[in-house]
């Protein structure tokens, strides 16, 4: 009989229907930390990326075969110990990408139009709309950096609004893909008013925003990352926010999280931030928890590996 060990936010369903199958016994907790009593005995861990796997952990799982992470992202995740180790990896690629496209959208239209500090003036009876002067999406040229599963979904739903649409992916071919224009990476930031990431951290996205790229940028671009925090150098970008005070930006995620409440990008007005929620919705922690539950079961079943991490791309051997 298997072991497997659930931590973070897992749909009740999916383990009842995983439980249902009689393959293995479960035990699940709010975090891993919690479960240690079974670590000696696990043989699964079902995850999210609340939970680090990482080479100190993994020495507390002597007998640990399979990690499966319910998310599309894996910086949580040390998959060369893992590798090393002999343990398979697995991701849920395609489970959020719905829930990332909306919000990646969202974080456009809450920018454009300060949404952030409509609030916050509301709250403190301030009625005056003179600094709340937006802008709105149509017409206007967005750029998208990385044309993957979210890329070319918020491509999708930014047509809808009007919008010209300019990418950059140097893994992918225009004749693929003829309903968008693909130009070089400075030709997409110097021609596009709203840049979005839609990335993986890599060797080549590591910093793409630092002091010589923001120069690329018009000084009343919109800058939107809900992809890896580290694709933007924090401190370049808030030393350009104070130098041009036009320039707007919609954050999800951050090179440290959590961001610390005395971070300047948490005081600057032109930053409208979220705390890494473009995952967080019922639909998309349902999918991703189905899908996690299914890759163990046929795991257990046969040693099936789907969605492996890395994953089989070109751009893998770029990983940090």
């Amino acid at each position: 009989m298997h072991k497997t060990l659930v931590a973070n936010r897992f749909d009740h369903e999916s383990l009842l229907r995983l439980k249902a199958t009689g393959l293995t016994d479960l035990h699940s907790a709010p975090h891993l930390s919690e479960l240690k009593e079974h670590f000696s005995a696990a043989t699964a861990l079902l995850i999210r990326s609340g939970t680090e796997i990482n080479a100190h952990l993994l020495s507390q799982l002597p007998k640990l075969k399979v990690v499966i992470s319910a998310t599309s992202g894996f910086n949580h995740i040390d998959f060369r110990v893992c590798r090393d180790a002999g343990i398979a990896v697995m991701h849920t690629p395609h489970a959020n990408a719905i829930s990332a496209a909306e919000h990646t959208l969202g974080l456009i239209i809450a920018t454009l139009r300060k949404y952030g500090l409509a609030r916050d003036n509301i709250k403190m009876g301030v009625w005056d709309r003179e600094p709340l002067l937006g802008s709105e999406l149509y017409n206007k040229t967005l750029g998208v950096i990385g044309y993957g599963r979210i890329g070319s979904r918020v491509a999708h739903l930014a047509k809808a609004f009007g919008m010209k649409i300019l990418v950059h992916d140097p893994y992918l071919e225009q004749d693929e893909f003829p309903e968008v224009t693909f130009m070089g990476l400075e030709e997409v930031f110097r021609h596009s008013d709203i840049i979005t990431f839609h990335v993986p951290l890599t060797k080549e996205t590591f910093h793409m925003i630092k002091p010589g790229t923001l120069e690329w940028l018009s000084p009343h671009a919109v800058l939107i990352n809900a992809s890896r925090g580290a694709v933007v150098c924090s401190h370049s970008l808030q030393n350009y926010l104070v130098e041009h005070k036009s320039f707007l930006a919609g954050l999800d995620v951050f090179e440290t999280e959590p961001l610390s409440s005395d971070s300047a990008l948490i005081r600057n007005s032109n930053i409208f931030p979220t705390p890494h929620i473009g995952a967080t919705t019922r639909e998309s922690i349902a999918r991703a928890s189905n899908e996690a539950v299914d890759k163990l079961i046929h795991y257990f079943r046969s040693a099936h590996i789907s969605d492996p991490v890395p994953p089989n791309t070109p751009w893998a051997e770029q990983l940090l």
